[in-house]
């Protein structure tokens, strides 16, 4: 099978689980939101932001290192699957302690009310079984048997969508809500090593102190950028709820859940990207400078195709979702969605910079954004509240994507970027133009008018190159062709 083909066949598995996924979440975080209100969802939303904190502990992020390494010797798997699984094991423990005392000073200090912390503390349960459940999940990624993790991740999504809304409709609250979401944190995370025993390769339980600490000294940089992410993050979410209460909070994280249902994009796209970017980066660079191309291209048209529609049915779309009651959240959407827009292109710079083995260049980086958060949030949050928020994480990850792309200008040749980034923008701004004038339209009608339109377009200038349709039309008929053989 050729790369395209593994690349769009891993991209249809992890995009059907991942669909699951991201959908029953989003519609239980409708349900909730519209079952719990404003403050009430503040309040989940800081207990998950305040837990995120301090699991970045056990997860470490390794999970693009131990790709990396086992995609090129999958017989090391035993090997780092039982040393990984042990050590993130006693790092979760660690995690949830220091959750723990950081829940009990908040509380002691005021700045966390009394009746939040049992939610936290559910919260936090469920993230620890997630850590030790992740500590062999990403052999997965690593044999290309995306199919696991997208039953994984879809299967328990589903539950929880049928749990939450079955708890909150019964009318109790977000205490039962997040016990139901500790339950099945602790049957994926069951499921993960049962499949991971049986289907890839069997653990060799052990904590060899002489390598992890090799795998860890070899993993810095990785460690550094992950805690730096998940800071960067939930900083905001943690900060605003402490200086402007949970309505706000509620808000800001409607507008924000919004945003991640389209992240799930480029996330799908590098998780089944990556490895074949590691086999290309060790070939002819012009293959890996094809493989990183072609990524930028459709990240390119798919982020600013979602930027120019979502700012136009921003307010439409948070009535259709949330009700009135979520009304002025929509101009914090419009910020958002550009956010997202710079994310997608990041996401791929970020995977094409470790590849080319820059991981200190990453972490350097993540350093200056993570800074420039702060400082903004910190200005902006007590003035502007969650508009304040949505400005400065919109101005660190615009700096994100400028600073990892210069880095993939100077470790890939030959990549077009006039091309890459010209003809999706002139598309998407004539495509605004339409969006505007189907805005008392139908929101459906719409936002099907204006798909259809940027697509034309895309089309007309030439955005999509005729070999990547040659390739389309080619694999669509190989897969016909099997299915009618089979």
């Amino acid at each position: 099978m050729n790369r395209f083909a593994r690349v769009t066949r891993n991209l249809a598995i992890l995009f059907t689980g991942n669909l699951v996924n991201k959908a029953a979440g989003a519609v239980l975080f409708i349900v909730l939101a519209r079952h719990v209100g404003a403050s009430g969802l503040g309040k989940y939303a800081f207990a998950v932001a305040f837990t995120a904190l301090f699991a970045a502990l056990p997860d470490l992020g390794l999970n693009t290192m131990l790709v990396r390494a086992v995609a090129r010797d999958r017989s090391s798997a035993s090997k780092y699957l039982g040393n990984v699984a042990a050590l993130r094991a006693l790092l979760a423990v660690l995690a949830f302690c220091l959750t723990g005392i950081g829940l009990s000073v908040g509380v002691w200090t005021g700045r966390i009310k009394p009746d939040t912390a049992p939610i936290v503390w559910l919260v936090a349960g469920a993230a620890f079984f997630a850590s030790v459940g992740n500590g062999v999940r990403w052999s997965f990624q690593a044999f290309e048997r995306l199919q696991y993790e997208a039953v994984l991740a879809g299967g328990e999504s589903l539950l929880m969508l049928a749990g939450g809304v079955l708890v909150l409709v019964s009318g109790f609250g977000l205490i039962e809500l997040t016990a139901v979401q500790l339950g099945l944190s602790v049957l994926a995370c069951a499921a993960g090593l049962l499949l991971t025993t049986t289907r890839i390769a069997r653990p060799a339980f052990e904590l060899d102190r002489a390598f992890c600490k090799q795998l860890i000294i070899g993993a810095v940089p990785f460690i550094l950028m992950f805690v730096l992410t998940r800071v960067y993050f939930n900083f905001d979410t943690v900060l605003l709820s402490f200086l402007r209460g949970d309505a706000e909070t509620g808000r800001y994280t409607a507008a924000y859940r919004f945003i991640t249902m389209f992240q799930m994009i480029p996330m799908l796209c590098n998780f089944a990207v990556f490895p074949v970017m590691v086999e290309a980066a060790a070939g002819p660079k012009e293959e890996f400078s094809r493989v990183v191309e072609r990524s930028f291209r459709y990240m390119i048209i798919l982020g600013l195709g979602i930027g120019v529609t979502t700012t136009v049915f921003a307010a439409p779309i948070i009535q259709l979702l949330y009700g009135m009651k979520f009304v002025e959240t929509a101009p914090v959407l419009r910020l958002l969605i550009w956010m997202s827009c710079c994310y997608f292109v990041t996401n791929v710079s970020y995977c094409a910079v470790i590849a080319c083995h820059r991981e200190r260049a990453v972490v350097t980086i993540g350093g200056i954004v993570l800074g420039t958060n702060v400082v903004c949030n910190l200005f902006l949050i007590p003035r502007w509240g969650a508009t304040g928020a949505a400005c400065a994480i919109l101005v660190s990850e615009s700096l994100s994507c400028g600073l990892f792309l210069r880095q993939v200008a100077r470790s890939v040749e030959a990549i077009r970027w006039g091309r890459l980034f010209l003809r999706p923008v002139c598309a998407a701004a004539v495509t605004a133009i339409p969006a505007w004038l189907l805005l008392e339209t139908h929101l459906v009608v719409g936002l099907g008018g204006v798909a259809v339109v940027y697509l034309v377009l895309l089309l007309l200038v030439g955005a999509i190159p005729a070999g990547d349709l040659r390739l389309a039309r080619a694999f669509m008929s190989e897969k016909v062709r099997v299915q009618s053989e089979e």
